[in-house]
């Protein structure tokens, strides 16, 4: 998964494609393109080589089926939402993922049905609404396991997982994503291995083991040095920051700040918004700890300009209620 390589590739596969006029050979350059902009941090050019590749796709002119794995409008549509979710596009993120899953369910194709299945979790994940992702987790496995793909069978029990964790069930969630994520390396797989790591970083600090997510922090940083995986590097950063915390060192505070800030520095560069967001908030959290108001209420003025989204992820709710908080305790002081 060398994300740079994988970019020249794409361009030269977009070059032919120029050549030869095709319009499946401009979908499938576009989106191989695109998903090299997202893994790489390059959120923007990511957007917009979905949006071009996207714009080649027809029913009509889609004969070559063996040039894609599943139906390439269902897959660049799931990748397109998850890459605006990351920019803070959030309500225009959750649209195209309904409509990739709904696409893919009135097609024939499992292997289309399964990909939006898996994805449309990731966003519920990340919106964090945790109902709806273990539904559309169990229906992902159920569908991988019926049809044969071992590949989203791993990422769903994954996510599961992930879900299991977050309801107080530590041990058995880290050892069940555990399991998962050695089975998903072991079938040579490298894609999102920062996120994966990083999930499971989370995992062992809600547990109280900030050691082991130390480590799991450590290798996920690795990774993304030898590949190049920057989409999710913001995160890493954070969660760096809340690793300090958790350790209870005398320096953690300061660590923890210098992380968080490294972590929203690098997001605002890359137009991530939603990792953007995450980081100001924990920054803000930590500031207000330490009866820094002021420059609590300072980090916290991107809220103001965020949009009211229709359905709100947690996360936007989470930091309008924490710029609440700060204002009135600013004012009472």
């Amino acid at each position: 998964a060398a994300y740079g390589v994988s970019e020249e590739i794409a361009r030269d596969m977009l070059a032919l494609a120029e050549d030869d006029g095709h319009a499946a050979h401009h979908l499938v350059s576009n989106l191989a393109l695109a998903l090299s902009h997202l893994y790489l941090g390059e959120l923007v050019e990511a957007r917009e080589e979905f949006r071009t590749g996207i714009g080649y796709f027809s029913p009509e002119d889609w004969p070559r089926r063996e040039l894609f794995i599943g139906e390439p409008r269902t897959v660049g549509d799931s990748y397109l939402a998850r890459t605006l979710w990351i920019l803070g596009e959030v309500d225009e993120a959750v649209t195209l993922s309904h409509r990739s899953l709904s696409l893919a369910r009135r097609l024939s194709e499992p292997s289309a049905l399964v990909q939006a299945l898996g994805m449309h979790t990731i966003l519920l994940l990340l919106h964090r609404d945790n109902a709806q992702a273990q539904e559309y987790a169990t229906e992902t496995v159920e569908v991988a396991t019926r049809h044969g793909f071992a590949y989203w069978q791993v990422l769903g029990s994954m996510f599961g997982a992930i879900l299991t964790a977050q309801r107080g069930e530590h041990e058995a969630g880290i050892a069940t994503f555990t399991h998962c994520l050695a089975l998903y390396e072991n079938q040579g797989a490298q894609l999102g291995l920062s996120w994966f790591r990083g999930a499971l970083a989370r995992m062992h600090i809600a547990a109280g083991d900030p050691a082991k997510a130390s480590a799991l922090l450590e290798s996920a940083t690795f990774h993304i040095e030898e590949t190049d995986e920057r989409y999710y590097e913001a995160e890493i950063l954070r969660l760096r920051g809340e690793v300090a915390l958790a350790s209870g060192a005398d320096d953690a505070a300061a660590a923890a700040e210098a992380a968080f800030v490294a972590a929203r520095d690098l997001a605002s560069r890359q137009h991530a918004g939603s990792w953007e967001l995450r980081a100001a908030v924990s920054l803000a959290s930590l500031y207000r700890a330490e009866g820094r108001l002021a420059e609590a209420r300072e980090a916290l003025d991107m809220v103001e300009g965020m949009p009211r989204e229709f359905d709100p992820p947690a996360d936007h709710r989470d930091a309008r209620q924490l710029l609440d908080d700060v204002t009135a305790e600013l004012g009472s002081g």
